[in-house]
């Protein structure tokens, strides 16, 4: 049985993250700035917060594994300070294993937050920590996300931006791949991984409101005329990982999930 603490704990791949060591046997602990945040029976919630540098020492206090998934895409600069700050506390707490999550296509791509994402995983390889870094490409649920923001709009309409590519993966699959890289001895950088299929956002925003039994008139406009995320670093192919289609879950059975929740809440 390994104590894990898991930050970013309460997103989307530390939920999967959580759920899953808690089956296995293990006692994950969540690093969280919201100090009554309801997490699962099993694990352990620790208040704190990365961007301030409170409470890591608490939570790393006796941790065997540091699994790293916290981010703020919206100030990048905080994760690198936060990140060290982390990798400092876990090396004097003795923590045996550091593991990073990071994207596919960060050492090709111009994005800040992109090459933020770079600088963090060399201070990780860097660190005196036994150390990973599982590189993945972009979860269904974020893309999901995106979807669900970029419309419908005036008249009906989503506005999809041209020639972007997407290989989207089921954040369950990228979990349990980064817990064989923690339990392993493998340091360094693990193999990439990538989901099943590569698709145009027309075509996933299309399957989207199918399986939601939503209706608009998508329309297609410059990658670069939506400002806030990557979209024209999207229409290349930095960012996809062909080589290694790991996951298993297509983006259809993703939406046809959570589409019968979305629609057996109305």
């Amino acid at each position: 049985m390994a104590t894990v603490l898991v930050t970013g704990g309460t997103g989307d791949l530390g939920r999967s993250l959580v759920r899953k060591l808690i089956e296995d046997g293990d006692v994950p602990r969540i690093l969280s700035r919201n100090a009554s945040a309801t997490v699962p029976a099993g694990a352990k919630l620790f208040p704190g917060d990365l961007a301030n540098q409170t409470g890591i020492a608490e939570a790393t206090d006796g941790a065997d594994f540091v699994i790293h998934c916290a981010s703020n895409p919206t100030k990048p600069a905080e994760d690198l300070e936060a990140t060290w700050a982390l990798l400092e506390t876990a090396a004097r707490q003795g923590v045996q294993r550091f593991i990073y999550i990071s994207i596919v296509g960060v050492d090709r791509l111009s994005h800040p937050y992109y090459k933020v994402k770079r600088k963090i995983e060399q201070l990780v390889n860097d660190s005196s920590l036994s150390s990973a870094t599982l590189r993945a490409t972009q979860f269904h649920s974020f893309v999901a996300g995106l979807i669900h923001r970029l419309g419908p709009g005036p008249n009906n309409e989503i506005l999809v931006p041209a020639g972007v590519r997407l290989q989207t993966i089921e954040t369950g699959e990228v979990a349990h791949r980064l817990l064989e890289v923690t339990r392993s001895t493998q340091t360094g950088r693990a193999e990439d991984i990538g989901g099943p299929e590569i698709l145009s956002l027309e075509e996933m925003v299309t399957d989207y409101l199918a399986t939601r039994g939503l209706h608009a008139t998508l329309r297609s406009v410059s990658a670069d005329s939506i400002p806030g995320l990557p979209w024209y670093a999207w229409t290349g192919e930095a960012h996809l990982w062909p080589k290694h289609r790991y996951g298993r879950i297509t983006w259809h059975e993703f939406n046809e999930r959570e589409g019968a929740a979305v629609k057996s809440e109305k």
